[in-house]
């Protein structure tokens, strides 16, 4: 049983240094916490020349703690639909397809639903995501280190750096976009931000 937590946030950059400044003080951070976050935020949302103030813990966060807290987020930005509503994706669906098995799906489950799709094509391709990096990473693993994918360990860094490596290089077509992730592994961590076409 795996005890990684993911978080999916949408928040001010104010709000979120907060956010991220309580979670470095309840240790919501490291290798068993995936924080997802708005790619809409400017670069470098986090930093700030003060010190981020968190009342309900009575906490602050100073640079270098903030650093820590963000490091290994991933940012994505809000590009619902591809524009290219009849090109096939890697799910076999056009956006076009897809989106109205997703509406027949959404009515059957809740004949009420809202009719704006929320973050629903996105949350799809980020699912094709990873299982592509995954996939991508299992050769890797086992040239460089004779290990496979269920040997995973979250401390072992082989293991994340070929994951950084194959979702830095990842393309592919989606419902929400065509190319996902620019290459911005930066020093304060891996931080993947959708690309739309």
């Amino acid at each position: 049983e795996s005890k990684c937590k993911i978080i999916l946030a949408s928040f001010s950059s104010e709000v979120g240094r907060k956010v991220f400044c309580q979670a470095y003080h309840l240790n919501m951070i490291g290798p068993y916490y995936v924080w997802i976050v708005s790619g809409s935020l400017p670069k470098y949302w986090w930093r700030t020349d003060d010190k981020i103030l968190v009342k309900e813990l009575n906490e602050s966060c100073n640079y270098r703690q903030m650093n820590r807290a963000v490091k290994g987020h991933f940012a994505v930005t809000d590009q619902i639909m591809s524009t290219d509503l009849d090109k096939k994706t890697i799910s076999g669906y056009t956006p076009r397809e897809w989106k109205k098995v997703y509406q027949q799906y959404q009515q059957k489950l809740n004949p009420d639903y809202p009719r704006s799709e929320s973050r629903a094509p996105l949350s799809y391709d980020a699912v094709w995501s990873i299982a592509l990096a995954l996939n991508h990473s299992i050769e890797p693993l086992f040239k460089a280190w004779n290990t496979t994918l269920d040997q995973f360990e979250y401390r072992n860094n082989n293991f994340s750096d070929v994951f950084a490596e194959q979702m830095d290089g990842l393309k592919f077509a989606g419902i929400s976009l065509m190319s996902p992730f620019d290459s911005v592994l930066e020093s304060y961590g891996f931080n993947p931000v959708v690309n739309p076409q």
